[in-house]
């Protein structure tokens, strides 16, 4: 399960909502435009699938049914509050976090029924970032995260399929250092340090 946050109309929200007019199953305005901003951050749940399938959105009732009735307002509280919180800090350094993902567990055995934070949050694996100072609303904007990777996994000359258990394809110089600069921007503009520091 994934706790997603957009606070942006980008990605798989976009492609939702303009098929349906909703994010996360979450009826939307009319008339919005892609990479907007929402006037309210909109939490959506994820489920991993099956290798070859894409991730599914959760029903209210089957996010109750997997982490329990009392734990889905805790869990949509702290992903909506982790995602203000770190939209803030990014917006006082010039970017804008357009969307991210928390995973959550519990702490049982070892510490009770206490909901704990997992894996990595708030990188460019889990989150999207764009510089404030060139954003535009209504056109796909110029990433800091690992989006030309994606890209190029999707395109023509890579001609991969990655759920069919294929041996993956080597990815080309370019592909590579363009994403590794935009992590090293990303990083160091988020927390105002080098690498080599």
């Amino acid at each position: 399960l994934e706790c997603h946050v957009s606070g942006y109309l980008a990605g798989e929200a976009w492609r939702e909502y303009q098929a349906k007019g909703t994010i996360g199953g979450a009826r939307m305005p009319e008339g919005l435009q892609q990479e907007q901003k929402l006037a309210e951050p909109v939490f959506n749940p994820v489920a991993k699938t099956q290798m070859g399938r894409h991730d599914n959105n959760v029903s209210w009732e089957a996010l109750q049914s997997l982490v329990g009735s009392g734990r889905v307002d805790q869990i949509i509280e702290y992903s909506l509050d982790l995602y203000q919180r770190a939209a803030k800090i990014a917006w006082d350094r010039g970017i804008i976090l357009g969307s991210t993902k928390f995973e959550f567990g519990s702490a049982l055995p070892y510490g009770g029924e206490a909901v704990v934070l997992g894996d990595e949050v708030l990188t460019p694996d889990s989150s999207r970032f764009w510089n404030a100072d060139s954003y535009e609303v209504g056109k796909r904007n110029p990433r800091l995260d690992t989006q030309i990777l994606r890209d190029w996994v999707d395109s023509d000359a890579c001609q991969w399929e990655p759920y069919k258990r294929q041996v993956p394809p080597q990815i080309p110089a370019d592909v590579v250092k363009q994403t590794s600069d935009r992590y090293q921007e990303i990083y160091e503009t988020l927390t105002g340090r080098t690498l080599n520091e």
